[in-house]
């Protein structure tokens, strides 16, 4: 079937259309057309992440095009290639036929249709090359990182074999949506079947941890007795969350919100009020994103009442500032949130009718908040047990230096050990080359992208590549949230904000000494998308000019 796309003439440099299937059709699905470099480009017009209009997206002249919502990036020009996270397939791609100056695309109709879904992955080539008897590549975490590089490493057709390690008895899972929705059925978030590994010939090992890594005979010993040896290892094992040493720690029902199982307990408690007249109350320990999200979530179910415990004074304020942060608590409050700042636990309480469970949180000061049940959102630690074990020196706060490549920079590592996510800490190659660790979970998933690269790159004997890339993410704040920064973004001194924060409309541009350091944005789409491209080539304009009124969106990338 042939769509056509207008006149040659009427197509330049820059210039993106959707051109529907049915033109006489209120939702027709769509053919993204666009012209880069003086050729024209077809592809899927919806974001492969969360099926986001790609028109609404950044366009870059070398043709790659970001996301509006998170920030997903495909080239255009290599037939719509996924280059950074959230996303996993790639986009369709279409032909494009020149007759008469006329254009035309050529399209298989059903696979218009089922574009949100994109290209499906490329099964494995190697069985006829690969020795599964020797050392491969072997990974540790069933994360984003985890699984992003897995995915990654096979599309770039590495033929060794690869092994992803999990301790979670799951396939690994989209992490972030259990914040935002309680999920409790992990099929729901995975992020691929057990066919896609079984095709891509990704030895899986779900349910067992890595009891020691033996770094000279390079290989790791597993919990079920089993050895598995390396040629490179991947080190993604994320955070551990923080819990608190406090008088009744130890009582059922305070939970932490890291997996599956965290899921299905909170939600179980969740649940129980709305089938009851009772009503039921949680105190979330902390204003942190999961916290604040989770808070949101509940807040909307029947009977059920919501406190969250905080020592800060305003929530969110240390990422967002004071303003913003305000903003979002007097969102929550109307949704029935109720705000404890400023306060500090003493202990937990017992419940009277179940003393083995929690029944109360006490603050100092004598305040006791009677409750079902306690989540804590406090944060998380670097989970480099395993690298310290090994003999691999940490930082003093438990993560790993690396360097540009992402490699554990000690020396006994020997170039062969990587790290990534959240216990990297990694020099920031877009500012000053200082080193930076970020908790962000779009930034595991590029650093995973970037290792498979570059293991690939040194197996082929081309130059490797260092990681240079903003950190972006997104929260569900009642509105969606988006933000994207360089590795300063926490060192930012003032915050310019334009737009209405009664209405959680706006842009907010963080600087240090008039350079922008991070944006973030509600409403605002796709002002973060294009943040995020002049951050990655350096173009940022000045917060003395974004004050005299620069349309950010006017800026030549």
């Amino acid at each position: 079937m042939r769509l056509q796309a207008g006149k040659l003439s009427d197509w330049q440099d820059g210039t993106m259309k959707e051109i529907p299937l049915d033109a006489k059709a209120e939702k027709s699905p769509k053919v993204l057309v666009s012209q880069v470099m003086g050729k024209i480009h077809a592809t899927s017009a919806q974001c492969t992440h969360y099926g986001a209009s790609l028109i609404n997206g950044v366009l870059s002249p070398d043709g790659c095009l970001t996301c509006p919502w998170h920030g997903a990036k495909f080239s255009i020009c290599k037939d719509g290639d996924i280059e950074d996270a959230p996303g996993l397939n790639a986009l369709q791609s279409f032909k494009v036929i020149i007759e008469d100056e006329q254009v035309y695309i050529e399209v298989d109709p059903e696979i218009v249709k089922a574009t949100q879904f994109g290209r499906k992955p490329v099964k494995c080539k190697s069985s006829a090359t690969t020795k599964h008897d020797q050392a491969g590549v072997v990974v540790i975490g069933g994360g984003s990182g985890g699984h992003y590089f897995v995915e990654e490493i096979r599309r770039l057709n590495y033929n060794g074999s690869v092994t992803l390690i999990s301790q979670e008895p799951n396939l690994p899972i989209d992490r972030t949506k259990l914040s935002k929705a309680l999920i409790t059925d992990p099929k729901k978030i995975a992020f691929r079947d057990e066919d896609f590994y079984r095709e891509t010939e990704i030895d899986l090992k779900i349910g067992k941890s890595v009891e020691k890594i033996d770094i000279e005979g390079k290989s790791v010993s597993l919990s079920d007795g089993s050895t598995i040896k390396y040629s490179k290892l991947v080190v993604a094992t994320g955070g551990i969350p923080r819990t608190l040493p406090l008088d009744g720690s130890e009582l059922e029902g305070i939970n932490i919100l890291r997996t599956i199982s965290d899921s299905q307990k909170i939600q179980s408690l969740i649940s129980g009020a709305s089938s009851g007249e009772k009503k039921t109350t949680i105190a979330l320990i902390g204003s942190s994103f999961i916290s604040m999200e989770l808070a949101i979530f509940a807040a909307k179910k029947d009977n059920v009442i919501v406190h969250v415990i905080s020592p800060d004074n305003i929530p969110l304020s240390k990422v967002l500032g004071d303003k913003i942060g305000n903003a979002i608590r007097k969102s929550h409050e109307k949704n029935g949130v109720i705000f404890h700042l400023e306060a500090n636990l003493e202990k937990f309480v017992p419940s009277e009718s179940k003393p083995s469970h929690v029944g109360g949180v006490a603050l100092k000061g004598g305040e006791v908040i009677k409750v079902d049940g306690v989540v804590l959102g406090v944060g998380v630690r670097p989970n480099t047990d395993l690298l310290k074990a090994s003999g691999i020196a940490l930082e003093k706060d438990g993560s790993v230096v690396v360097d540009e490549y992402l490699r554990i920079k000690d020396s006994k590592a020997h170039n062969d050990i990587y790290a990534i996510g959240d216990i990297a800490k990694y020099p920031d190659l877009l500012t000053d080359g200082a080193l930076v660790r970020i908790e962000h979970w779009n930034v595991a998933g590029n650093h995973a992208r970037a290792v498979a690269k570059n293991i690939t790159q040194e197996q082929n004997s081309e130059s490797l590549i260092g990681y240079k890339k903003p950190a972006i993410f997104w929260s569900a704040q009642g509105e969606q949230l988006r933000y994207v920064g360089t590795g300063k973004a926490s060192q930012w001194e003032d915050v310019f904000i334009d737009g209405d924060l009664d209405q959680l409309c706006f842009v907010a541009y963080y600087f240090k000494n008039d350079q922008v350091v991070a944006v973030a944005t509600i409403k605002k789409d796709p002002i973060m998308a294009m943040a995020a491209e002049l951050f990655s080539r350096q173009k940022f304009p000045s917060v003395s000019e974004i004050r005299k009124g620069m349309n950010l969106m006017s800026v030549k990338l």
